[in-house]
């Protein structure tokens, strides 16, 4: 498998203040009947809505990252593969991203953290520490969202049989991680084709499943980034995507919801890319890989 797209890597990095802190708690280990060296409890330090909304946008920000770029589970953990084409927008949605973030966590700087604080000292009791919560200029230095695109070359000073010996390592785990990326855009158009099948298909009372509108525009959002993404020149998996969004057309998801005919031909038709998917997955092979991971 070889690359036909020049890549890059790119790697998210967040952080927050501490959010437990591990407690001596004799009665938990004594309620449970266990010896205490064997118990372990935690206190949860920061369970603010303000708190939690800048969690959820670090989360917001890795899953639109997710949307176009490749996860490969086989090598540089952490790490999402970029199609170099498509890091202007990458670069526009991260700029964005952070800062949202920069906004909620200066908000919860500035209006939050001393409620935090009160809260935490009322629901806490005995095990509240003030140490727990710094000043408010430094507890907003704990807050990060930074990211570095990086890629991998051998150093051209090494001797030359280690040298060979590197770029044939190098090589290898490049052409894994192309065919990783082959595999991730095959099982992502199976997952969200089989996702709006089965959303389309009535139970068997006849009764319409409850359609999202997310569940159509995300899926309209990797049909029309899939031919971006593809690093690896898959004529076939373009085809699909391509037979799948001329199926999808302009419906929108109220027509879905409430034109029946409509939603049956553009679900049978989308079963039928589906089983194409499945079969071209089957014949030259691929992994399941775990599309749906959360922070």
């Amino acid at each position: 498998m070889r690359l036909t797209e020049p890549i890059v890597f790119v790697r998210l990095a967040f952080s927050l203040p501490g959010q437990t802190r591990q407690i001596d708690n004799e009665a938990i280990a004594e309620a449970a009947g266990t010896a205490r060296s064997r118990t372990k409890a935690l206190v949860k330090l920061y369970t603010s809505d303000a708190f939690t909304a800048i969690r959820a946008s670090h989360i917001r920000a890795k899953r639109r990252l997710m949307d176009l770029a490749i996860q490969v589970p086989s090598l540089f953990s952490g790490s999402l593969v970029l199609p170099r084409r498509m890091l202007d927008r990458v670069e526009v949605i991260l700029q964005e991203a952070q800062a949202e973030t920069q906004q909620l966590v200066d908000a919860f700087i500035a209006d939050g953290y001393q409620a935090e604080i009160a809260r935490a000292k009322k629901e806490l009791g005995p095990a509240f520490e003030a140490g727990d919560f710094p000043a408010p200029n430094v507890v907003a230095r704990e807050f990060g969202f930074t990211w570095r695109y990086f890629s991998f070359d051998v150093p051209e000073d090494l001797p030359k049989a280690i040298r060979d010996r590197e770029e044939k390592k190098l090589r290898e785990e490049i052409n894994q991680v192309a065919a990783d990326c082959r595999n991730a855009l095959r099982e992502g158009l199976v997952a969200m084709v089989e996702h709006l099948v089965d959303r389309l298909r009535p139970d068997a009372d006849g009764r319409r499943k409850r359609l999202h509108e997310t569940t159509v525009g995300k899926l309209r959002e990797f049909l029309d980034t899939l031919a971006s993404r593809d690093i690896t020149g898959d004529e076939a998996i373009r085809n699909l995507g391509d037979k799948a969004k001329a199926l999808l057309g302009a419906v929108d998801v109220e027509t879905l919801r409430t034109n029946s005919k409509v939603a049956d031909r553009i679900q049978n038709g989308f079963a039928e890319v589906g089983k194409e998917v499945v079969a071209l997955i089957k014949t030259e092979g691929g992994r399941r890989f775990n599309l749906d991971e959360e922070e």
